[in-house]
């Protein structure tokens, strides 16, 4: 029973060592969000392509895409890891059936 306590207990230690880097990786992404929309506002209003416009949006719009992908992905991995924090709390508070 003690083994699977220890295994148990560096489980969770592991998975909160991930929340820490998750959220590490988060707050990086937050300045780059913010730093991506100062360099928007900025943009001129005038489209320096040749493409004019249309074009400019459809990059704009991919670069969206793109940012919009990365971040769900980063949720997804956050949800997963407190799942499987989740199940490991609550088998560490399950009787042992030794006893």
């Amino acid at each position: 029973m003690e083994q699977l306590e220890n295994y148990i207990t560096k489980t969770v230690e592991h998975m909160a060592d991930s929340q820490r880097e998750l959220v590490r990786i988060v707050e990086a992404e937050k300045y780059v969000v913010c730093h991506m929309a100062g360099l928007i506002a900025h943009t001129p209003d005038e489209s320096p392509f040749e493409g004019g416009t249309g074009a400019v949006i459809e990059h704009s719009s991919l670069i969206t895409k793109s940012i919009s992908a990365y971040l769900n992905s980063l949720a997804d991995l956050e949800d997963a890891l407190a799942t499987h924090l989740e199940l490991a709390m609550k088998q560490l508070n399950e009787p042992s059936h030794d006893e």
